[in-house]
């Protein structure tokens, strides 16, 4: 991993690839299932809403998916949010579908089954996909960084905790294994002071609630060492 000082500089210019303001429709009945590849996108191209492999499990019934929005314009496609069921990654079997109806979004198995349901007390007219990018990303880059790898990875079987970063980044920060997320680097943890702010600067960012997220100014004045780094909630989602 690069030295994290080094890497301030860069991360500073990259917030401003952040920002954009556009909207896309979304019509009532859509539908994208683990079996098509089918995308919702926004209009710039720029983000993408879908079904992300969790595994590299090639048999159908113990193959797991999550739905997901990513950053598509690069090869890693970056995912900026994953949908969570109970605070926890909801999973889906092969064969599953998002759907967008009057009554709002639902997640289904292949038989029907209910996994998630959005529950909106109103009536859905149309849906909006939008190219805005708030502090959150922002956290799942820099996890990124510091990581040195994917935001999201097809693991093994029974390896799908590690496969979402932002999930395995906040479980290793309750058990106080940080140095496990950077798999030990030398580097990394001769600056351990420094490691440690940068992850709680990324935990707060990727906070479930977002009114408890920092704005993006306070967000590089705790970077820079203008504001200190509060300690983040035990509980991130």
């Amino acid at each position: 991993m690069a030295s994290l000082t080094l890497l301030i500089p860069t991360i500073i210019c990259l917030q401003f690839h952040l920002l954009s303001l556009a909207f896309a429709q979304v019509n009532i009945g859509s539908t994208i299932s683990t079996d098509n590849n089918g995308v919702w996108r926004s209009p710039s191209g720029h983000f993408a809403l879908g079904f992300r492999a969790l595994n590299n499990n090639t048999d159908p019934n113990t193959k797991l998916f999550m739905v997901a929005i990513w950053y598509d314009m690069i090869p890693d496609k970056t995912v900026v949010w994953s949908l969570k069921t109970d605070n926890k990654l909801a999973t889906a079997p092969a064969g599953s579908q998002f759907r967008i109806s009057s009554a709002g979004l639902t997640l289904a198995g292949p038989e029907g089954d209910s996994i998630w349901a959005s529950n909106l007390a109103s009536v859905v007219s149309v849906g909006s996909m939008l190219d805005t990018v708030d502090v959150y990303s922002f956290g799942v880059m820099l996890l990124e960084i510091i990581c040195s790898r994917r935001s999201v990875l097809m693991m093994e079987a029974g390896e799908e905790e590690k496969a979402v970063l932002t999930d395995w980044a906040c479980d290793c920060f309750v058990e106080g294994r940080i140095d496990v997320l950077v798999e030990n680097d030398e580097e990394a943890l001769s600056d351990y002071v420094r490691l440690q702010k940068w992850v709680e600067i990324a935990i707060w960012c990727i906070h479930e609630e977002p009114q408890m997220r920092p704005t993006m100014g306070i967000v590089m004045q705790m970077l820079e060492g203008l504001v200190e780094v509060p300690n983040p909630p035990s509980v991130m989602r």
